[in-house]
């Protein structure tokens, strides 16, 4: 049978992150690492840098497309990922637990789940903004 649901990721960075460097005002990704502090440091005073911490979108819709989930998951102004995922119970099951485990660097502190009208015709899983 198949079962939408909603769900909201709570959680942490942790460890090393794939940090930047300045060029033409531009943030790019050098291949060195620092720990968060340290980048959170070197950024604070660039207003318009936008930088996502984790990949927890990207990794949300490998595991969403490992599974054949459909559905859309992004992140949010509080610092989570919500999203609608859609699959049978089993597979939902399976893939929300790997979610609730979440990607390399990052602890999930929580994930909250609510019941969702199923939608008809989605055949993928999008990361939106």
């Amino acid at each position: 049978m198949t079962k939408r649901v909603y769900f909201v990721v709570h959680g942490t960075v942790q460890g090393m992150l794939c940090p930047v460097s300045f060029q033409s005002s531009q943030l790019t990704s050098p291949r060195c690492r620092l720990p968060v502090l340290k980048l959170l440091s070197l950024l604070r005073d660039v207003p318009s840098a936008e930088i996502y911490l984790t990949k927890s979108r990207y990794f949300t819709r490998k595991k969403a497309q490992e599974y054949g989930v459909t559905g859309w998951c992004r992140n949010t102004r509080d610092n989570t990922v919500e999203g609608e995922a859609q699959a049978t119970e089993d597979i939902l099951t399976k893939f929300l637990k790997d979610v609730d485990y979440g990607p390399r660097h990052a602890r999930v502190t929580k994930i909250v789940k609510e019941d969702r009208e199923i939608v008809e015709g989605e055949d993928s899983f999008d990361v939106t903004r």
